[in-house]
Formats: structure tokens, C-alpha cells, sequence
């Protein structure tokens, strides 16, 4: 395996910019961004407004952005006002440059970003579209769904995951001028992966591979951080039925850093939030009040009444909807396993199983029913968006 990812990373050097596929990303899109810093970090930036070009930035100059009174973009470079501009692009001249984006308004933390920028108004504050090649994307996001110290081989699951999710949602922000966000609305992305040098390698060894179903179509790639010891299935979270999305009994998931957790509350705000959602607890005794979940369930009834799992998870702030609960000296106390809605993938068992010498395929066929782990370009030109064709 090792051999053949080599053989890789020398195509993709010597004709990475001739085929390198590009993806548009909104970045702090879930953010009033008013005012940023860009510095450039590595090689240069040619700054453009339309077809002007405004100044070349070099390595380390810094160079700040914020809005105009009656609108546009006010350019400062710390030293004098360089101009007022309605869109700017920073072009990368040489696919090698990189820079850092502070935004100051909001207070965000730095983040590092590889390929360009552009920058225009949306609704009187600022929009943020990183340009760079797919395959580092993917890289960002591993980075930044997996963390870096994750085993080699995991990446390759998240990989493969990441990029099946991306080429299915291609188009989910077309009408805002690019194709994915920057965070949980699409994928979590904070920049270019700089941590684990791995992660861009298990990116490349798995180059096109996606998971698609029995009918060739890309599945929805959902994860999640701990199983609890058994996913849920699809209609369990969506009500809607997906075959290759069913519970799965997990044993490696157990005893990791997230299987397990609790949470406390009062019996009165307990029984008023059900009678909230409309069973009267005031006629229902304790133990019926009580939750009890051998295996993963929808929803608990009260007669007549029906509450689901996922609302209390939601309006409880709980870890999972996954848990049985116990009254103890006026106190509901929620015993609860895993973390997160237990979709698809739990990312702990994945990175046990990899540990125990599972490959990254029988991963995904462990977690997934009837699935195909395959090339994008052996899938129906009708499964995929028409870029990739």
C-alpha cells in the first residue's frame, strides 16, 4: 500500500495543477463578519479589484479590511488608506502561497488557509470564499472532524466519508456563490492541514473513492463521535428509512473516551417538560415517567402520548438520545452511552477497529449495509454532479 501511495503523491506533483479539482468554500458563513486582517504567511498574493490589479502581497505583510460607512470595502495596510472597493480576489500566481484571516469583528480565533481568497458584500457585511484544491480541502476537514493524532488508517475512513459527503452536497450553496461552508451545516472545515502530514497522504491513497448504495447513488456519509455501543437507524433520527443505514451493535465503541456520561436534573423540571410536550404528569406516577432503553428507540409513549428521544437529547443539551433514567432523592439522574445523533459511523469505534487491524473498507462495510466502496468515475454519470464526470 505503501508503494502505491507513493506512486500517487508523484502523479498528483507532476500533474497535480493540471488536474487538481477546485472547490469554493463560504468561510464564517454563520458569522456578521464586519471586519478582518489578512496576513500573508508563505509566497505572495497578486490583490485584485475586477480586472485592476490593486498591489502585489508579499510574505508577511499584513493588511487590513472593514467596512465602508455607506458601503463597500475600505482597505488599510497599518500605514495609509489604500482604497474603497465593491470585491477583491487575492490570486495565488504560484499554487504554493499561503495566508492567515483574523477576523476582528467579530473576535474570531486565527485561522490558516492555502490557495485564494475572495472577498465581496452580502447583505452589509463581509463574504469569505476560499478557492482551493479539492483534495486539500478534504485534508482541512479530516483535520478538522478527526483531529490530527487520530491512526493513519482512520484518516482514510474519514477521507473516503468527506469526500463522499462533499461530491453528493456539491451544489448546497450554489445560489451564494460557492459550493460548501466552513462548518456543521456541511462539514467542518478551519483551514489547510498543517498537523499531520498523514492526513493529506491518506487523502491521496484514497483519490475518488466514495461509498454509494445498492442503486449506485452516493449514501449520506453521516458520522458521529461514539456509537454508545449500537447506532441508530435512519428512521430513528429521520423517519425516514435509508437500507444502508441500520443499527448496528457496536463493541468498539465501549469504553472509550466518549461511550459514557450523565446528567442530572430535578423530578419537577423533568415532569414539567413532559407535560410541555403534552403528557399530563401530574396523573402519570414516577416509573412511567422513567426511561429504560435496552437498545436504541425512537420515541417513549405515555398512553396515548408520544415524545421522541431526539427532542429531549435537543432540549436537554444531552450527549446522546441514548440513555435510562433513575429517581434518586427528588433528582432524575440520565445514565447515558455515545455521543452525538449515532448515525452512520462512531468515529472511536472506527479508530479501534483500525487499531486491531481492521482496513479502512471493512470499516465502512461494518458501519454501512450493501454499500460500494468505489471510484467516481465507475459510478453513473446520473450519481454524480456533472463537474466530476
Amino acid at each position: 500500500m505503501k508503494s502505491k501511495t507513493i506512486y500517487i503523491l508523484l502523479l498528483l506533483f507532476l500533474f497535480g495543477n493540471l488536474y487538481a479539482q477546485p472547490v469554493r468554500i463560504g468561510l464564517l458563513n454563520d458569522h456578521l463578519v464586519e471586519a478582518f486582517s489578512f496576513h500573508c504567511m508563505e509566497g505572495s498574493f497578486e490583490l485584485y479589484s475586477g480586472e485592476t490589479k490593486i498591489k502585489t502581497i508579499q510574505k508577511g505583510e499584513l493588511i487590513y479590511f472593514s467596512l465602508a460607512d455607506k458601503g463597500g470595502i475600505l482597505i488599510n495596510n497599518g500605514k495609509e488608506l489604500k482604497g474603497k472597493f465593491t470585491s477583491l480576489k487575492f490570486i495565488d500566481p504560484d499554487f504554493s502561497s499561503q495566508f492567515s484571516l483574523k477576523m476582528i469583528h467579530p473576535m474570531l480565533p486565527t485561522r490558516f488557509y492555502e490557495g485564494e481568497l475572495e472577498v465581496n458584500m452580502h447583505h452589509g457585511v463581509f463574504r469569505l470564499i476560499n478557492i482551493l484544491d479539492f483534495d486539500h480541502y478534504l485534508a482541512g476537514v479530516v483535520e478538522t472532524e478527526a483531529g490530527p493524532g487520530a491512526p493513519d488508517e482512520f484518516f482514510k475512513v474519514q477521507a473516503v466519508l468527506c469526500r463522499t459527503y462533499a461530491v453528493s452536497n456539491w451544489d448546497k450553496h450554489n445560489s451564494e456563490g460557492f459550493n460548501l461552508c466552513d462548518n456543521v451545516h456541511c462539514q467542518a472545515f478551519h483551514g489547510r492541514n498543517d498537523e499531520n502530514p498523514a492526513i493529506l497522504d491518506a487523502v491521496y491513497s484514497t483519490h475518488d473513492i466514495v461509498v454509494a448504495d445498492k442503486s449506485y447513488k452516493l449514501i449520506e456519509a453521516v458520522y458521529h463521535s461514539n456509537s454508545g455501543g449500537e447506532t441508530q437507524k435512519a428512521e430513528g433520527f429521520w423517519l425516514e428509512n435509508k437500507d444502508y443505514l441500520l443499527s448496528v451493535l457496536d463493541p468498539f465503541s465501549k469504553d472509550q473516551r466518549n461511550y459514557s456520561w450523565e446528567y442530572k436534573t430535578d423530578w419537577k423540571t423533568w415532569q414539567s417538560y413532559f407535560a410541555e410536550m403534552g403528557v399530563d404528569g401530574e396523573k402519570i406516577d414516577n416509573t412511567q415517567l422513567l426511561i429504560k432503553q435496552d437498545h436504541r428507540k425512537t420515541y417513549v409513549s405515555f398512553g396515548k402520548d408520544t415524545v421522541y428521544l431526539k427532542n429531549i437529547r435537543d432540549d436537554f443539551g444531552l450527549k446522546s438520545a441514548f440513555f435510562d433514567t433513575y429517581l434518586t432523592d427528588g433528582k432524575v439522574i440520565l445514565k447515558g452511552k455515545g455521543y452525538g445523533h449515532g448515525l452512520g459511523l462512531s468515529q472511536e469505534g472506527a479508530m479501534e477497529m483500525v487499531k486491531k487491524g481492521y482496513s479502512y473498507r471493512d470499516v465502512l462495510n461494518f458501519y454501512y449495509f450493501n454499500i460500494m466502496i468505489s471510484d467516481l468515475n465507475d459510478l453513473p454519470v446520473n450519481s454524480v454532479p456533472e463537474i466530476f464526470r
